[in-house]
């Protein structure tokens, strides 16, 4: 489009200039055409003033001289204004043409114009779309790093739950007799009674934190339910 200004620019000064050119030559020739009318006007008055010389006998030798000068010079005129006439067709010529030449560029000038502003139309309308796809990005990816998080809390629910049904598994014999959970029973006192005269309290009143605290320091593990780890903690001070 900087170009085609340019150019446009330049054709519009030559286009000027021609004008100009073609004007002055327009005024020369008006110029020489009215210089060939007189002497056409001096020459025929002349003429028959020559004429009227020559039927009253007179001497013509200098109205003769004055006719062959005037002569020349529409000779001589009439040669200056076909002269004149050729640059003015030439003039008028490249005129046209430089007036069809800007007529193009002008089209030219004004369709690259459009064109840019489709094309920043078209930049804009791609970055809006861009920055809705950005955004439309960042949310899927919280929506991810929702659903990873809710998987990581489900994963651990399901083990949690696991751990809790395999202690409850473990710790409870539906096949048990009476007398295996009296005899339990009473182990569990005697145990209780022992850790009295040790000075541990009892694992049935212990709360899970003071259970995590006893496994940590006994250096067993410390994770599950409060039934999972009194078993542990029983176990460990057999």
């Amino acid at each position: 489009a900087i170009s085609l200004r340019v150019e446009f620019d330049s054709l519009q000064k030559r286009l000027t200039s021609a004008q100009a050119n073609l004007d002055s030559v327009r005024m020369y020739q008006d110029r020489l055409e009215r210089q060939a009318d007189e002497a056409a006007s001096e020459i025929a008055s002349l003429t028959d003033k020559l004429r009227a010389a020559e039927a009253a006998n007179q001497d013509t030798t200098r109205m003769r001289e004055e006719l062959e000068q005037l002569n020349a010079s529409a000779v001589e005129a009439e040669g200056k204004l076909m002269q004149a006439e050729e640059s003015v067709d030439d003039l008028a010529t490249k005129a046209e043409l430089n007036a069809t030449e800007l007529a193009r560029l002008e089209e030219a000038e004004t369709a690259a114009s459009r064109t840019a502003s489709e094309a920043q139309s078209e930049a804009a309308a791609a970055l809006s779309r861009a920055v809705a796809a950005e955004a439309r990005a960042e949310n899927l990816a919280k929506q991810l790093d929702d659903l990873e998080h809710q998987a990581e809390v489900a994963q651990r629910e399901m083990e949690e739950t696991r751990r809790q049904v395999e202690a409850a598994a473990s710790s409870t014999d539906t096949n048990a007799s009476m007398e295996a959970v009296i005899e339990e029973a009473e182990a569990e006192t005697r145990k209780m009674q022992d850790t009295k005269k040790s000075g541990l309290p009892a694992l049935s009143r212990m709360r899970k934190a003071e259970l995590v605290a006893e496994c940590t320091e006994r250096g067993i593990d410390a994770s599950g339910t409060v039934p999972v780890l009194r078993a542990r903690l029983r176990q460990a001070r057999k």
